[in-house]
């Protein structure tokens, strides 16, 4: 595999992830700065 293939899948998945959690990481790192700050 080429390394820019490599790096292309890294990021598909990334995306994949970030989407598949996005709303529950998002409030989860809001109420924990909330809480670090607070």
């Amino acid at each position: 595999m080429k390394f820019s293939s490599i790096i292309s899948l890294i990021i598909v998945i990334a995306l994949i992830v970030i989407v598949a959690v996005d709303h529950q990481l998002i409030v989860f790192l809001l109420v924990a700065c909330g809480h670090i700050r607070g």
